[in-house]
């Protein structure tokens, strides 16, 4: 480009000394100067061409005999332009435009000067089909980067959501001009039945489709294909599938459609597809397809990470829960007790504060199962806890401690508030459905955050003192 323009202003400047100064040796002395240089030059105006390098009927692919057979290839607006540089009053007036000739890009330079008293258009051709090309890879490239870059955040997202995620999949394709359509399915588990998103303008559309209906899903989940390149959909038939996008409301636009298919699998099976759709037919380049392929392989990837995450997440937290509640009593397990006092001891002593522990056992559970049975005992031991579950506050803890034993965590709570709600925990259990008497004894202990066992002592040491008066009275 900068040696185009210094040619322009080397050539203006050839030009005007010529005029200037008469130097003729003859036109045709000159054209013998232009006819060597580098570059793709006419000289005109529009009245008669004076020059043009034959390379221009090479571009043009025609015989260039008058000026309206070279303004032909350009549209109005071009010639507009034009003729305001003829018929401005203003020198070196330039023009520099970009236009598609014959499926090659040129780059056209236009600038006017006067040349022997005449004010003429000088204009170069620059061949920029390569560079263009070039330039179109680089976009492309950044283009692709763009969207492996947004794809690869929504891969990590914590709350995933499938048709969120490919709503946002759509409108970033959509955004580059990739695509004017973007449909997710997902097969039923026995495969019968698919529901089917379809995202194309600012429009959505969600519906069940059906095996019976022979549409394209079973056929590629039938023949268990890796990809599937339809040139023009709505005359797509294999076999016995065909094409039934004509039951999705849509406009004509969309009769001409290029579909390209892909799965997504779960644990190796094909769990549904997602399809790329561009208007018209066979509207994919093959670099287009190319980077439709690598956006598909991370879509996948995506999918399939979150699915293994989910399970991962579902698991953990089947584990965690065996190993926080105890799965009899539904209340807080001694290993999720242990993990916890540790914490609740610094907020104490960061904030001066207190908390009351009640060690609970249950009287004469050793005879309630020896007598009735264990199943019955298992059902004490939960309508006991239920009783507790039922009669302390949200911020409060009750944790299975072992066997027949339990204990109940009371913060910002004080001694005589708890002896009160002890007595109303006693009474909601007396009142139950057994043939036998079922009681609790109980002991409590504040705790400051100093060793929490030694105030677990305390409470329990209690607890036995209580069972020892109750046995006196029986």
């Amino acid at each position: 480009m900068i040696y185009s323009i210094l040619f322009f202003l080397l050539l203006s400047i050839f030009l005007i000394i010529i005029s200037k100064y008469n130097l003729r040796r003859t036109i045709k002395n000159i054209f013998i100067v232009l006819n060597n240089l580098p570059f793709i030059i006419i000289i005109y105006d529009f009245d008669k061409i004076y020059y043009y390098s034959s390379e221009i009927e090479k571009i043009l692919k025609k015989k260039i005999i008058t000026v309206d057979d070279y303004i032909t290839f350009f549209d109005k607006k071009e010639k507009l332009q034009m003729i305001q540089i003829l018929s401005t009053e203003k020198e070196k007036v330039y023009l520099n435009f970009i236009k598609k000739i014959n499926n090659e890009i040129y780059k056209i330079f236009s600038m006017k000067i006067t040349f022997f008293g005449k004010k003429i258009i000088l204009q170069i051709f620059h061949n920029i089909t390569e560079i263009y090309k070039k330039d179109k890879m680089i976009h492309q490239m950044n283009q692709k980067i763009e969207i492996l870059d947004n794809l690869r955040n929504l891969t990590y997202t914590e709350n995933f959501n499938l048709p969120g995620i490919m709503e946002s999949i759509f409108n970033y394709l959509r955004k580059v001009d990739l695509v004017d359509l973007f449909a997710f399915n997902i097969f039923s588990k026995d495969k019968k039945s698919a529901k089917v998103t379809i995202y194309f303008e600012n429009k959505k559309i969600e519906t069940t489709i059906y095996e019976k209906q022979k549409g394209i899903p079973w056929y590629f989940f039938n023949n268990n294909l890796k990809k599937l390149y339809i040139q023009d959909l709505s005359n797509f038939s294999k076999d016995e599938y065909k094409s039934i996008i004509n039951i999705y409301e849509m406009d004509n636009s969309y009769k001409d459609l290029t579909l390209y298919l892909f799965p997504y699998r779960f644990e190796k099976n094909i769990h549904g597809l997602f399809s790329f759709g561009k208007k018209g037919i066979d509207s994919y380049s093959e670099t287009d397809k190319k980077l439709i392929e690598s956006i598909a392989e991370h879509i996948d990837f995506i999918v399939r990470y979150q699915y293994i995450l989910k399970k991962y997440n579902e698991e953990n937290n089947h584990y965690k829960d065996l190993l926080t509640k105890d799965t009899l009593t539904q209340l807080y397990s001694r290993y999720y007790f242990n993990e916890w006092i540790l914490k609740h001891a610094e907020y104490l002593k960061r904030n001066d504060k207190k908390s009351i522990l009640a060690m609970i056992d249950i009287n004469n559970f050793k005879n309630i199962n020896d007598t009735y049975g264990h199943l019955t005992g298992d059902n004490v031991l939960k309508f006991v806890a239920n009783v507790f579950l039922n009669n302390i506050r949200s911020m409060d803890i009750a944790v299975r401690f072992g066997g027949d034993e339990f204990l109940l965590i009371f913060p910002d709570a004080t001694i005589e508030n708890i002896k009160k709600k002890m007595k109303i925990i006693i009474e909601k259990i007396k009142e139950n459905n057994y043939s036998f008497d079922v009681s609790i004894s109980y002991g409590l202990s504040e705790f400051c955050g100093e060793s929490y066992i030694e105030s677990l002592k305390r409470a329990d040491e209690k607890m036995y003192e209580m069972k020892k008066n109750l046995d006196k009275k029986l």
